[in-house]
């Protein structure tokens, strides 16, 4: 028996093998090739020619894979007689990126994100600043005015320019900014656009009063925090950063004393994270196989620990943390496990079929009015919201 299993990621093929040599082991009468750096045109060649597929690891939601493919099969009934326990994982996560139509297609295998794992700081810029340093839980989560205030006394001015910022990050614009709010571009039937909602303008007009106004952050008129990475540099007392919290603290030099933060509590606290997902495309021609392949990857989070990125299981990132952070007190890297149980799902706009298309035409272009101080947040948000609608009704 040969089972065909995809993977979006570049993994390398040693690792790979690494990870089913166990797999392999066990079921020694069965052949596993597993195929690497698959991405969207690659799969849908493979799925117009009918080519053989029995696992899949992908990074868009089952809904996205079945309107556009219609590939991913029904874990409806393999869950239930396995008992697959789904109260494992956030049912935030599960809900946008693994259910279709009410019924369950794929399995979240790892965490990325545009922050998260929250914030980190630097403590030293902190004490130079006699500002207390963040919370170390969600529970107690800074609140945005809180944030605020320490982002601003975390600046330092010489004349006209900021020489060190309070932030030189805040994940992504369409995302982080309304997630805290919990307000959204996007509502769940996807096809109702909200940009243009009191609570959205609100949330928008606040971030953008930090940048323009208070002028606390790398993207601020008047920052002088030279060339690289401003939080590597010295020069930003907190940041966030994209997808895998190992692959950033990895490069932070040794004489920053850091620390991880929840992002600030608006209306809700919570990370920036989105799931990468695994599941059996209808392609396969061994589905108990396939689903015991794909239990096997889940389990111990095995694929999340070859990608290098962080599980979606609160007992995983236990040891997840403490292997990369054991030895490094701190880091309050516990932050990540609590994070790893109340995350909240992004906009459903990132998964809207035409989202490429809305934010290269519409989206970005408002961002960088507002950015640049051209807009504020309720004419660019009112201005595109008939847009939107229209492309997101059609």
């Amino acid at each position: 028996m040969t089972l065909a299993f995809y993977i979006r990621g570049n993994d390398k093929p040693e690792d790979i093998d690494a990870m089913l040599a166990d797999f392999r082991a066990k079921y020694p009468k069965w052949t596993v090739n597993a195929t690497p750096g698959m991405n969207d045109d690659k799969l849908a060649t493979m799925v117009a020619a009918g080519e053989t597929m029995d696992v899949l690891a992908w990074y868009q939601t089952a809904r996205m894979v079945n309107l556009a493919m219609n590939l991913f099969s029904g874990l409806d009934d393999l869950v239930k007689r396995d008992k697959w326990d789904l109260n494992q994982y956030s049912q935030f996560q599960l809900d946008l990126t693994c259910k279709f139509n009410g019924k369950l297609y794929a399995l979240p295998y790892a965490y990325g994100g545009d922050a998260p794992f929250g914030l980190v700081y630097n403590r030293g810029l902190f004490k130079q600043a006699g500002v207390p340093e963040p919370p170390a839980t969600y529970a107690n989560a800074w609140t945005w005015d809180q944030f605020a205030e320490a982002a601003r006394k975390l600046t330092v001015r010489q004349g006209a320019s900021q020489v060190q910022v309070g932030l030189s990050g805040y994940g992504h614009y369409v995302n982080t900014i309304p997630l805290v709010w919990d307000v959204r571009w996007l509502q769940d039937d996807y096809k109702t656009v909200t940009c243009d909602s009191p609570g959205m303008i609100d949330a928008y007009q606040k971030y953008l009063d930090l940048v323009l106004r208070d002028r606390v952050s790398s993207s601020s008129p008047g920052a002088d925090l030279g060339s690289g990475n401003a939080f590597y540099n010295g020069k930003a007392a907190m940041t966030t950063a994209c997808c895998s919290a190992p692959a950033f603290t990895s490069q932070i030099p040794e004489g920053i004393d850091w620390g991880f933060a929840p992002l600030p509590k608006g209306k809700v606290a919570t990370p920036d994270v989105q799931p990468t997902i695994a599941g059996l495309p209808n392609l396969g021609k061994e589905r108990e196989a396939a689903w015991t392949l794909l239990k096997y990857i889940l389990e111990g989070s095995r694929m999340a620990n070859l990608q290098k990125r962080q599980p979606p299981i609160p007992k995983d990132v236990e040891a997840w943390v403490n292997a990369n952070y054991g030895n490094n007190p701190q880091a309050r890297a516990q932050l990540l496990v609590e994070g790893t149980k109340i995350a909240r799902a992004i906009d459903p706009i990132r998964f809207h079929p035409r989202y490429n298309e809305m934010n290269q035409s519409v989206i970005t272009p408002a961002w960088t009015e507002m950015i640049n101080g051209r807009e504020t947040a309720a004419q660019a948000l009112k201005r595109i919201q008939p847009q939107l609608q229209a492309m997101a009704a059609s």
